[in-house]
């Protein structure tokens, strides 16, 4: 084959799209936290749940009504009648190990 057929290749990149969400504003708090505790920006760690949750649900085969279902939970976190978790301390990861 000619070189015009193995010409150079562009890097090509994953596509991305810009999307507009809203959050629960202590959801986002708390995100940011997490995201500072290992420090990496809040939008990388999101993306990086996002797609954890997403691969798993399809891996598990639920059906469209056990998924709506986890949506109406009360005890769902940040969701509809649910309350996050209450943080240990603000802007520092939980203590592991022995009190002192």
């Amino acid at each position: 084959m000619s070189d015009r057929h193995f010409g150079q290749f562009r890097v090509l990149k994953p596509s991305t799209r810009t999307i507009s969400l809203r959050l629960p504003e202590s959801l986002l708090a708390d995100l940011k936290v997490l995201a500072h505790w290992i420090d990496t920006p809040y939008q990388s760690l999101m993306k990086v749940y996002l797609a954890e949750r997403v691969m798993r649900e399809l891996r598990e085969g639920r059906t469209p009504e056990e998924l709506a279902a986890q949506l109406r939970e009360p005890a769902a976190p940040y969701g509809r009648g649910g309350q996050p978790r209450k943080r240990s301390s603000v802007g520092n990861p939980p203590r592991r190990g022995k009190k002192s």
